[in-house]
């Protein structure tokens, strides 16, 4: 009997080390999908043809995690201004501004900052640190108020 489940264990042993484990890291996978035009071209319809808001975050996360989120803005924009969706303002937000070289960017970083106000005003419970961080001041701005001072 001793000798049967030796056996057994040692073809049990090499059989799962032969087993190839095919690994792909998220960055991987996010990429296959960001290169598969079928599944793009369909979460990019319900975009932005219907305001599919899971679609959207599938999107965002497609382009984030294959390393192409600053080409979501276009998307981040139309489903900011086309549906009033508060997480693509905020995702707007989040592709524009920035903390380097912040003299050179500020029109950007302005801009940044309405879409941020712009997701705060539509109830947008992610934003509210970057709100803190960005308007330290006691009376947060409406987004009507600090788009006048673009001028």
């Amino acid at each position: 009997m001793k000798k049967i489940i030796c056996v057994v264990s040692v073809i049990l042993f090499f059989v799962s080390c032969n087993k190839k484990v095919e690994e792909i890291n998220t960055g991987q996978k996010y990429l296959k999908d960001f290169n598969n035009s079928k599944k793009m071209e369909e979460l990019s319809n319900k975009v932005l043809n219907e305001g599919d808001t899971i679609a959207f975050l599938e999107m965002s996360d497609i382009y984030a995690l294959s390393s192409h989120q600053k080409e979501f803005l276009w998307y981040a924009l139309r489903m900011a201004t086309d549906y009033e969706y508060h997480g693509a303002y905020y995702e707007a937000y989040f592709i524009l501004h920035t903390d380097y070289d912040i003299e050179k960017h500020e029109g950007v970083n302005k801009l940044a900052n309405y879409y941020l106000l712009k997701a705060y005003e539509l109830g947008n419970k992610d934003c509210k640190a970057s709100i803190k961080e960005r308007f330290n001041q006691s009376e947060i701005p409406t987004s009507k108020e600090y788009w006048r001072t673009f001028n």
